[in-house]
């Protein structure tokens, strides 16, 4: 596997486990989840970070920084993803052993530092100057809280007694749609030296991953006993279209530049 796929996997799969976990928690203090029943998204969202965490570990692996990198953890924020990574297994394993809100809770808080410490990765990169948009370490958090969200929306057609995710997740799933295509746009009106090429590009992540989501979510409300397939359609679509932009966002955009958004400190 090339490098700059690797590294985009590891974009798709850690925002789609650590956006489960976080979006599992918070639909379970409303209801959404069963209680008790946490701890099954959160597994789910532990083997599919690993995926990723696999990947980009065998990326940089080769170049012997592992050990430099998680003594950085002042400055570096691939340090702190990996500290974060290792609460979060910690906490998720203790719950499993032994169920407790607080843990469920700490597992919450580790997987949403883990998706802050990905954009934040991405927004101080230095070789990619496209990547250093103000906007970029927000939309990294959206696209994987939609992910996130998406995929309790396909639980909650498989596992129906657990996952009592309609309509909140719906709901959910609209608001995420909104902010990322608001975001989205920003971070393209402050980008210079627009190609045809990057305009395409806009208009399949506007379509793929926030206009086809927004409508199927949209559709759940209509009263008809498809009302929970739609949802889910609605959820994979989502997913799809973010491990679309992701990738779109690393091997496409990662070799232009195309887009420099406003420049940042490190």
């Amino acid at each position: 596997m090339k490098p700059d796929l690797r590294l985009a996997v590891n974009f798709i799969l850690g925002g789609l486990g650590a956006g489960c976990a976080v979006a599992a928690y918070l639909l379970s203090l409303v209801g959404g989840i069963s209680e008790g029943d946490l701890i099954l998204p959160y597994a789910a969202s532990g083997i599919i970070m690993a995926i990723g965490l696999v990947c980009v570990w065998v990326k940089i692996g080769p170049q012997l920084r592992p050990p430099r990198i998680l003594l950085r953890q002042s400055t570096s924020w691939m340090a702190r993803e990996a500290y974060a990574a290792s609460i979060f297994y910690a906490a998720l394993i203790a719950d499993w052993a032994a169920r407790s809100p607080i843990l469920e809770a700490l597992t919450a808080a580790a997987a949403a530092a883990f998706l802050l410490s990905q954009g934040k990765i991405v927004q101080s990169s230095k070789s990619r100057p496209h990547w250093r948009a103000p906007e970029m370490p927000s939309l990294i958090a959206i696209t994987g809280l939609a992910q996130g969200v998406g995929l309790i929306c396909v639980f909650a057609l498989i596992a129906p007694p657990i996952f009592r995710a309609e309509p909140l997740a719906a709901i959910a799933g609209i608001v995420l749609a909104m902010m990322g295509a608001y975001r989205w746009q920003e971070y393209v009106g402050n980008a210079e030296n627009q190609t045809n090429d990057m305009k395409r590009i806009t208009m399949v992540s506007h379509a793929c991953l926030h206009g086809l989501p927004f409508a199927l979510y949209l559709a759940t409300f209509i009263p008809w006993s498809g009302s929970k397939w739609v949802m889910a359609g609605g959820g994979l679509v989502a997913i799809a279209g973010a491990a679309l932009w992701q990738n779109i966002l690393v091997t496409r955009l990662g070799r232009s530049h195309a887009f420099v958004g406003t420049p940042i400190g490190h």
